[in-house]
């Protein structure tokens, strides 16, 4: 899908010249009301919502069948998590998604599908086309939601329209909400930030209960990152209340009880719990941060300004530029700031609570791996303090109000010096902040103007695929894991055909869940006894031991479209079509010699002689416990063992080993380095793993722990390279036609 040409280059001057046009029009309606209030009012900000999603995204992505401009990256999985919900059964919670991800399924919540339009959009599904997406309408009403709200929040400070209009256009075209147009929907949604703050600051704070236990409650079906954001601002905005005696104790009860209790349903409901405490969060807090420099870092969205190098690629989710315009402004108001001639101390101690709140806000933002440009200072956290932190990973999310609240102090200054050249000095920040955050947005029409397409190209061509969906119910990976390799193939096709499946993609996941999974598998590969309503996709590695054990008078084993396909009861099919062309067996295609030892390229890979020939990585404990190699954290880093491998370039070869999980809570690994290229394997406990390779003119392997915790172990056993027979292609490789399944019935 190539996009239109005009398009595709970006945006040219005459267009340019449309643009600043239409908003210089839409500038003059607001000039000839800005005399006296008008009911047209409330046009204004929604007009200017509309005109900046009309250019920023683009029409096309409001037509509800067309999901083409979200086939990659992330919308993937934001697509597939409402699909399964939507033709999933309902369940209770009702944002429940059994189908998706089978025994280590959630909900709705852990697909960033916004349930906020997920679940009414599913109690009307038996309407909508067969393929629907909600999202470009999502992105639509953050637009004009967040032009909204800057409207009323900018109104608190200033009467004129004009200038409510041309700063209301500061917070629209912000270079972080904007940026997250590129994949996350959900967290496009900073309207939700810029409602908290006006709701702190305005003046009067009738119907304060509904207005903040409804926006706390909306926040938690958008996203838990925004929903954080605005209940500190909540509990800011109550404590300072209880300060100046504002309510009294029944309301401040009242208020902390229903807002309480509906957060409560409403993530219940949701599907929040649905996760345990042990959800593979990892140690990451600190990778996932703010740089100090953020507010200066135009990280693309402009042409004047260069990017700062930064620290880590994590620094990317602390993104909190408020664009030149804004820099210009601020530029303006250092000489009042030094003069003294300003209000804003006063400001800020009658706000006392709220500065608080933001400033606790952007200290977890920066994390205690405070990143200055590319350096970095690393401080030590209490222990105590680990599960707290690891709770919203992407801690840099939370410097978003401290942006957005420095952007309104600074507009606040501006407006407050009576002066007759604010207007101007607006108006030039306005367009000054469409113009160079150009530099960032311009990319991202040609993905939205694609030719619209209801269906995403797949790599599955094979009949079989088509021949098989109306055989079983349900789609299963082996080894289950989240995210797997070639997920988003896989779903796709379940979500079509109405399978259910465990090739998902989950922002939290239940570890306990994936590992009882895990085991499931492990017991069905060994027993070769697979549940005849499912088609399963296991892992390279396992297909030896498949072959070992799969029934071979009623299953198949076959490698369609690069996967590896265990069919049950294929063989006893008598309706299945006769135009299965690209179905191949497997059987006899890898022989291991097995037991010949003279042929081992591991030195003492059963550990008969301790850890001799082991060497440790990244600080790790090596030892023998019971005859096995065991590998333990000593430092907040994933420990490892590693060993040199004498083999012959392009010759093929097989690695196998038995891995026990010991006290990691993760899923260790292992990998196989050849000429610097690493390729890694994800084992199942207690089970023996085989993975066929070939040989480089440098290789080693490596075993490690999926985790960096101090103290973590696991257990490894059994570990042997040895070179495989010859694959010798001919009678031995027998394509599967129909009648080559019906004549073995």
């Amino acid at each position: 899908m190539t996009p239109r040409t005009e398009e595709a280059s970006g945006i040219g001057s005459k267009t340019w010249i449309w643009i600043l046009g239409n908003f210089g029009r839409l500038f003059l309606i607001i000039k000839s009301w800005n005399v006296a209030p008008s009911k047209l009012d409330p046009l204004i900000p929604i007009l200017l919502g509309i005109t900046a999603f009309y250019f920023v995204v683009g029409p096309k992505v409001l037509e509800s069948q067309n999901i083409a401009w979200l086939s990659v990256a992330d919308p993937v999985e934001h697509f597939l998590g409402w699909n399964f919900y939507r033709y999933g059964p309902w369940g209770f919670p009702i944002g429940l998604s059994p189908n998706y991800g089978l025994e280590f399924s959630n909900s709705i919540v852990y697909t960033d599908s916004i349930p906020l339009l997920a679940i009414p959009f599913k109690t009307i599904s038996y309407f909508l086309p067969k393929t629907f997406q909600y999202f470009g309408y999502w992105y639509l009403l953050c637009f004009v939601m967040m032009a909204w709200f800057s409207w009323k929040l900018v109104a608190t400070i200033s009467e004129s329209k004009i200038n409510c209009f041309f700063v209301t256009g500061l917070f629209v075209f912000s270079p972080p909400m904007l940026w997250r147009l590129y994949g996350h929907e959900a967290l496009v949604g900073h309207f939700l930030i810029i409602a908290g703050l006006y709701l702190s600051l305005r003046k009067n704070q009738d119907n304060r209960i509904s207005a903040w236990s409804i926006l706390v409650s909306v926040t938690a079906l958008v996203h838990a990152y925004l929903l954080a954001m605005v209940f500190v601002f909540w509990l800011s905005n109550l404590i300072s209340a209880a300060l100046r005696r504002d309510l009294s104790n029944g309301k401040l009860r009242n208020e902390v009880i229903v807002t309480l209790i509906l957060l409560f349903i409403t993530c219940w409901q949701a599907g929040y719990f649905t996760v345990g405490g042990d959800y593979g969060g990892g140690n990451s807090y600190g990778y996932y941060r703010a740089n100090l420099l953020t507010f200066i870092d135009p990280g693309g969205f402009s042409y004047v300004l260069k990017d700062i190098a930064r620290a880590g690629v994590g620094d990317f989710e602390g993104f909190a530029y408020p664009g030149l315009g804004v820099l210009i402004l601020f530029v303006a108001v250092i000489p009042i700031l030094l003069s003294g001639r300003t209000s804003l101390f006063r400001v800020l101690k009658q706000n006392t609570a709220l500065v608080i709140a933001l400033l606790f806000l952007t200290a977890y933002a920066f994390t205690n791996k405070l990143a200055l440009g590319p350096h970095v200072y690393v401080f030590p956290l209490p222990a105590s303090l680990g599960q707290f932190t690891e709770i919203f990973r992407a801690a840099g999310r939370m410097i978003w109000p401290a942006q957005y609240a420095i952007t309104f102090l600074i507009v606040y200054i501006v407006v407050s010096h009576k002066n007759h050249k604010v207007t101007a000095l607006l108006g030039f920040a306005f367009f000054l902040q469409i113009a160079d955050t150009h530099a960032g947005w311009k990319n991202l029409k040609p993905n939205f103007m694609n030719e619209p397409e209801s269906e995403w190209e797949t790599p599955l061509k094979s009949e079989f695929w088509r021949a098989a969906a109306p055989m079983y119910k349900k789609l299963v990976h082996i080894t289950p894991v989240n995210a797997m390799n070639n997920w988003n193939v896989l779903a796709d096709y379940a979500s079509k055909n109405r399978l259910a499946t465990d090739a998902a993609y989950f922002a939290r996941v239940d570890v306990a869940k994936i590992s009882r999974a895990q085991e499931l598998s492990g017991q069905i590969i060994k027993s070769g006894r697979y549940d005849r309503e499912s088609i399963y996709v296991i892992d390279d590695n396992l297909v030896p031991q498949a072959l070992e054990h799969i029934d071979n008078s009623v299953d198949i084993l076959a490698k369609i479209d690069g996967f590896n396909v265990v069919a049950p009861g294929w063989r006893r099919c008598s309706q299945c079509p006769s135009d299965v062309d690209e179905l191949y067996l497997l059987d006899g295609l890898v022989t291991i010699k097995k037991g010949d030892k003279s042929v081992e390229k591991v030195t003492n890979g059963n550990f008969a002689s301790g850890t001799t020939n082991w060497r440790s990585g990244n600080s790790a404990k090596l030892s023998t416990v019971n005859g096995k190699l065991r590998v333990t954290n000593r430092a907040a880093a994933a420990g490892n063992t590693r060993q040199t491998l004498w083999l012959t370039a392009g010759s093929t070869y097989v690695l196998r080993f038995t891995w026990i999980k010991g006290t990691a809570p993760f899923i260790s690994s292992a990998a196989i380095v050849v000429d610097g290229t690493a390729s890694y394997f994800t084992p199942t406990d207690g089970v023996e793993f085989s993975h066929v390779f070939i040989a480089g003119s440098s290789n080693y392997i490596i075993l490690y722990i999926g985790d960096s915790i101090s103290g973590h172990y696991s257990d490894f056993d059994d570990v042997s390279v040895v070179e495989a027979d010859k694959v010798v292609p001919g009678a031995e490789v027998k394509k599967l036609s129909i009648s080559t399944v019906n004549d073995n019935q």
